[in-house]
């Protein structure tokens, strides 16, 4: 019997928008106490995802804490699982 990922992520993604900067990502990964946000469209589709380790680069490049998110995370090619899938799959 294989386990579902609804069976062992109990939270839903914290989302930000793509028009969100950098700061708003800081800010609300520091309320949420996570490491990573998924970036959502006006639609509210997922079209990438930034990260800690995103910022910490940024910031040692010098990009400014307002640049947008989407020019400091990974947009683009995302691999999704559905809830139901199995966490084997999810791994993979």
């Amino acid at each position: 019997m294989s386990i579902t990922v609804d069976k062992i992520i109990k939270r839903e993604p914290v989302v930000i928008n793509d028009k969100a900067r950098v700061k708003d990502a800081i800010d609300l990964m520091s309320k949420e106490n996570i490491g990573l946000l998924v970036i959502v469209n006006s639609s509210g589709k997922p079209i990438g995802v930034i990260s800690e380790r995103d910022i910490i680069k940024a910031l040692a490049n010098g990009v400014d804490l307002n640049a947008r998110v989407t020019d400091v995370g990974t947009v683009g090619n995302l691999v999704t699982i559905s809830p139901k899938d199995s966490v084997y799959r999810a791994a993979y």
